[in-house]
């Protein structure tokens, strides 16, 4: 009989406490939707945007530039970083600040020492990773897009871990995978199979 009584008591404390949790979740959310957070401002941060030759990234650019940002586009096609730096000036009368460079991130130790340590000694910043579904699950033709995409997710993750333990707490990581898998036409144009 105890036992029985005690499984009721339990069933009842977890759907009392669903019913609770769920209301208040739908009450925050109105009142977020009905009076949003305001916005943080970016005017005057730099932003570094690996990738920025062409397709999200460049648009990256572009957006971030428009809300004031200087932005630093960091591509292997030096035509194309000039192409998106030269859009992302454009913004807002030609007063947008960007930069381009080319660079080879086949070593992890110089793409991080180039921007991380001014990071860690003010404790603050925010690091942005695009990475694809192809970072999550292997896709038929496409061996070396995932094989990037899943270093992407790596890196990413082993920083994460390496910030938490040194407690930097203001530097924020945000891994974000894009769906659908190929935006560029270069990429899939280029299989080889």
């Amino acid at each position: 009989m105890f036992p029985r009584l005690y499984f009721l008591f339990v069933l009842f404390y977890d759907v009392v406490h669903l019913i609770v949790g769920s209301a208040y979740a739908i009450l925050e959310s109105l009142f977020q939707f009905a009076k949003p957070p305001k916005m943080k401002s970016l005017e005057g941060e730099i932003a570094l945007i690996v990738c920025a030759s062409g397709g999200i990234g460049r648009e990256f650019a572009v957006q971030l530039a428009a809300l004031g940002v200087e932005v630093i586009c960091w591509g292997v096609d030096e035509d194309d970083i000039l192409e998106a730096a030269r859009e992302a000036q454009a913004i807002n009368d030609n007063t947008g600040k960007a930069h381009s460079y080319l660079c080879d991130v086949m070593d992890r130790n110089k793409l991080l020492e180039s921007f991380l340590p001014s990071m860690v000694d003010g404790n603050n910043g925010h690091i942005l990773a695009l990475s694809s579904v192809a970072g999550l699950t292997g896709v038929k033709n496409q061996a070396a897009l995932c094989a990037s995409q899943f270093a992407v997710q790596g890196l990413v993750e082993s920083l994460a871990e390496e910030l938490r333990v040194n407690r930097c707490n203001g530097i924020h990581i945000t891994l974000a995978h894009i769906y659908p898998l190929v935006v560029s036409h270069q990429l899939t144009s280029k299989t080889p199979f």
